[in-house]
């Protein structure tokens, strides 16, 4: 816990850095729960695939998963990538709040955007297979919408999601306004 913890001390904390660890404390949570879901739907679809009967022939293993699991294939590649990069964000954020040696921490910073660039760029060339990174949450949304028609659990879920999102959004003057009034009492 000592690794992901920032604590919140309102009355040491100036306003910026109370901002930065609470972001910091939703991009950790949130790149956990997305890698969470993308290892519960990856489970799920190689049981399914290792299950499947009266499957027709397909010419490779991408075929199959567009054909068979595309909702499954697009959740678990959006969550995957999206977690990986809020984790990143996170890490970089964590190296400019904690580590009081400037010249360090900008080296951790500058590692951090490198190998996620590198990753980005990877991602972005495997996209002549897969698909591109900005057009997977959109195809995301158009895929959980036809689900929900089917089955409304999706919608329940995707509508939390949106719900949730938005409070962090309306709230996040709230915090502001906080933050500094906070600073001004200590």
């Amino acid at each position: 816990g000592a690794a992901f913890a920032m604590p919140i001390i309102a009355s040491v904390d100036t306003p910026m850095i109370g901002l930065l660890k609470r972001i910091y404390a939703l991009l950790m949570m949130s790149a956990l729960t997305f890698e969470i879901i993308t290892v519960v739907i990856s489970t799920l679809v190689v049981s399914n695939v290792s299950t499947i009967q009266d499957c027709p022939p397909t010419q490779n293993l991408q075929q199959l998963l567009q054909d068979k699991f595309e909702l499954e294939w697009v959740v678990a590649r959006f969550h995957f990538l999206m977690g990986v990069l809020l984790f990143v964000l996170g890490i970089g954020i964590r190296s400019w709040v904690t580590i009081a040696c400037p010249a360090i921490s900008k080296a951790a910073l500058g590692i951090v955007m490198s190998g996620t660039t590198l990753c980005l760029a990877f991602v972005q060339e495997e996209s002549h297979v897969m698909d591109g990174i900005l057009s997977v949450p959109i195809k995301l949304v158009k895929l959980l919408v036809a689900k929900s028609k089917q089955r409304p659990i999706f919608g329940i879920a995707s509508i939390m999601s949106l719900l949730t999102t938005l409070y962090i959004m309306v709230q996040i003057p709230h915090i502001v306004w906080w933050l500094h009034s906070a600073a001004g009492r200590g």
